[in-house]
């Protein structure tokens, strides 16, 4: 037992989402499942470098270390010295079994608890994202007004959170007083 009432949720804090919300469109979650579900190896690391770099363009303008850095969190080399993807592709699976009912009562619970939600929220979304649209970004605002919104310029899906000025927003949001907000 957790200590708390029956039917009370357990308080966040504040909230970041980055880039997702109770809706999502089903072209970026084509275009994310596509990807995500190639079974890809290289024999330099490099190779895969250049495939992060391609594939995860929209995160938007990176330097070579973070590059490097990002495809460590994407590769891995195995026993033969392959870099071979460390997750499962398994994870792809559930993208191509969802069937439209299924994804619609999703969605009307994801409402549902974001607009349940009484501390504040920060969405942060690519502006050029094809998963969180404008609209839905847009749709949250009105849903939970202890919502914000920082649209970050020049990114699709989704603001990888590295540099020095979305650090500062995240900076600010999470240790400014709760009251301030």
């Amino acid at each position: 037992m957790n200590g708390l009432e029956p039917g009370l949720g357990i308080p966040l804090g504040k909230m970041v989402l980055n880039d997702i919300g109770p809706a999502i469109s089903t072209e970026g979650l084509t275009r994310i499942g596509a990807y995500v579900a190639l079974p890809l190896s290289f024999e330099r690391f490099t190779d895969a470098e250049n495939h992060v770099r391609q594939t995860c363009a929209d995160f938007g303008p990176q330097s070579d270390s973070d590059w490097q850095e990002l495809t460590h969190n994407v590769f891995v080399c195995d026993t033969q010295g392959r870099w071979v993807k460390h997750y499962d592709i398994g994870i792809a699976v559930p993208f191509k079994e969802q069937s439209f009912a299924a994804m619609e009562a999703a969605e009307a619970l994801l409402w549902q608890a974001y607009q349940s939600l009484t501390e504040p929220v920060l969405i942060i979304r690519g502006k050029h994202s094809d998963l969180l649209t404008a609209q839905t970004a847009d749709d949250m605002l009105q849903a939970n007004p202890r919502a914000r919104l920082y649209e970050v310029a020049g990114v699709g899906h989704a603001p990888s959170l590295r540099s020095e000025e979305q650090i500062q927003v995240l900076r600010e949001f999470l240790f400014e007083s709760k009251e301030a907000i």
